[in-house]
């Protein structure tokens, strides 16, 4: 990554997803977002925090491995 510059998405909901964070990390705060939306009254935005984690992982790990970390 260029400069000092991170990189992250924030919600409405006040989530900060840091995707500079090691894929273990990702792989975490995506699997608590995932269990966030299955409750009611969830929004579209929380869904754009998952494929921009979604993404990074991809983009680190393939997207087979990712996959596998994500399911």
């Amino acid at each position: 990554m260029a400069g000092d510059s991170q990189r992250s998405v924030s919600s409405t909901v006040g989530v900060d997803v840091d995707l500079d964070a090691d894929v273990d990390e990702l792989v975490e705060e995506y699997q608590r977002l995932a269990d966030e939306l299955r409750r009611p009254g969830q929004t579209a935005v929380d869904v754009e925090d998952l494929d921009a984690i979604r993404n990074e992982v991809e983009d680190r790990v393939g997207t087979s491995e990712a996959v596998k970390l994500l399911l």
